[in-house]
């Protein structure tokens, strides 16, 4: 069945890192018609991001807000560790300080569906629907709220994945005009297995292919049901190989903090090699008494392997900034990525996730693609800032552009 409907609807997916290297070995498999069929019926690429360390958060957001960091503030603060924390605190949907492109379209009455895109919690009435992304705080990740049930029942095991069956239930029943989301059931494993995509193990790169076979699903859904849309895919970088891998905790992190029940939050901290600045952070933490002080070294000093040794040392406050480090060697985990058992100051067990990341992004390779009755066939768009989709999407949904969108309007595709 076709879904018609004669409102402009566009569609964006987010895939963090995606490269263009990548998304050719996956083509060339065969087995991804949706994505090669986006390609030869519309126009591509590469993106370009603002940094040469991509961060995800940033570039996404610029994404969505058409400004740069300086504008939007996630990243920028000085007190920031340019991607995911501000004075110890995890960033949320709350600290963008820029309009989103799904707040303009909510502003002229079009109905919106927002889907694990980054930074996106707390969710809040919309016309529409939300489902938070996954950097949310606590199981309230969903408007209405009812959707909780749908979504757990749709993928109980990943309920922060894409869910190609979910997404395409939702979109229909809402009737959404823009529809933002983000597939990153590959983020983690692009960075972890980069080097097999480097390499000459083929297995191994079918083996990853794998993690996009749920996108190409859905693209191939949405081309079949939603003929009049427009479908903008892209990524925030490119990877390239890391001159050596750098070992990183992962979602754990955010439910830590909370049991620990102290004002901080050390989400995606690269704790090996300790050169590496995320391995010894620094947080600006002010209006702590020294009580407080004392009982924030006390609760992270307690934090212990099961074989008794610390996980957190050289735990130290110099005024309003609070620093440490972390007790990790690679044999503490099996080859690329494993769990660590730890012993929380109460003597509860915990675990968290620690990968071993043998890819970094790059600021060039990244992948833009897009395909609709306004975009040309089998063009090369060339170098396309994160800045500039905003404003592309406004236009193709017909609203107006407001005064303080950074980018620009990619005519060169437009037919």
């Amino acid at each position: 069945m076709i879904w018609r409907n004669k409102r402009k609807k566009v569609f964006v997916i987010g895939i963090p890192h995606l490269n263009w290297k990548l998304l050719n070995l996956m083509i060339k498999s065969g087995k991804f018609q949706a994505f090669e069929r986006l390609i030869k019926d519309g126009s591509s690429g590469k993106i370009v991001p603002q940094e040469d360390v991509c961060s995800s958060p940033v570039e996404f957001t610029s994404m969505i807000t058409g400004v740069k960091k300086e504008k939007h503030s996630i990243g920028y603060s000085e007190h920031s560790d340019k991607e995911y924390i501000e004075n110890g605190k995890l960033y949320t949907r709350l600290d963008i300080k820029a309009k989103t492109i799904w707040e303009i379209a909510l502003e002229n009455r079009r109905k919106i569906g927002l889907y694990h895109w980054l930074l996106t919690w707390p969710p809040k009435k919309v016309k529409g629907f939300m489902v938070t992304g996954r950097l949310s705080q606590d199981n309230n990740k969903t408007y209405p709220k009812k959707l909780k049930k749908v979504l757990e029942y749709s993928d109980p095991d990943s309920p922060d994945f894409f869910d190609h069956r979910a997404a395409l239930m939702l979109i229909k029943k809402y009737d959404v005009d823009l529809f933002l989301g983000m597939e990153e059931r590959a983020h983690g494993p692009i960075h972890i297995l980069w080097e097999d995509i480097e390499s000459d193990k083929i297995e191994e790169k079918k083996s990853f292919f794998n993690y996009f076979k749920y996108m190409d699903l859905f693209l191939g859904k949405i081309l079949e049901e939603f003929q009049d849309a427009t479908i903008i895919v892209a990524s925030d970088s490119g990877m390239k190989l890391r001159d050596y891998p750098i070992y990183t905790v992962g979602n754990e992190i955010i439910e830590l903090s909370e049991k620990l029940g102290i004002d901080l939050q050390f989400y995606a901290m690269d704790i090996y090699p300790p050169y590496e600045p995320k391995a010894k952070p620094v947080f600006h933490i002010p209006g702590k008494t020294k009580e407080e002080k004392e009982r924030m070294v006390k609760i992270l000093d307690g934090i212990k392997y099961k074989d008794g040794k610390k996980f957190i040392k050289d735990i130290c406050w110099k005024e309003d900034d609070f620093s440490f480090s972390f007790n990790f060697q690679p044999s503490f985990i099996k080859d690329k990525c494993d769990w660590i058992n730890l012993v929380l100051p109460n003597g509860e067990d915990f675990r968290v996730w620690v990968i071993k990341q043998t890819g970094a992004s790059l600021p060039r390779g990244g992948v833009f693609i897009a395909k609709g009755p306004l975009i040309k066939e089998d063009f090369d768009v060339g170098q396309v800032n994160t800045i500039d989709i905003s404003p592309t999407v406004l236009y193709l949904l017909g609203l107006s552009i407001p005064e303080n969108i950074e980018g620009n309007i990619l005519e060169g595709m437009l037919r």
